[in-house]
């Protein structure tokens, strides 16, 4: 969580892409911003273990909001 927090913050609580801010992401979706893994965790092991200080790692990490992160993840958004 501590990680998610400084992500946030060094983001200016903006989505990477489309800089939609944290507060509007919250009254168009009902919830906070995304913490994205650019490289996935699971290309940090399996199960047990997984390097979690590695992918946890800020380098690693972006805000995105849902429709952005729906992009990264190639999952289609439905229109709201």
């Amino acid at each position: 969580l501590e990680q998610r927090r400084k992500c946030l913050k060094d983001s200016e609580y903006r989505c990477f892409d489309c800089g939609q801010t944290r507060e509007h992401h919250k009254e168009e979706y009902g919830q906070d911003l995304i913490v994205h893994y650019v490289t996935p965790l699971r290309r940090f092991g399996a199960d047990e273990e997984v390097e979690y200080e590695a992918a946890n790692k800020l380098s690693n990490l972006r805000t995105v909001c849902h429709k952005c992160h729906g992009k990264w993840e190639g999952i289609p958004v439905a229109p709201q």
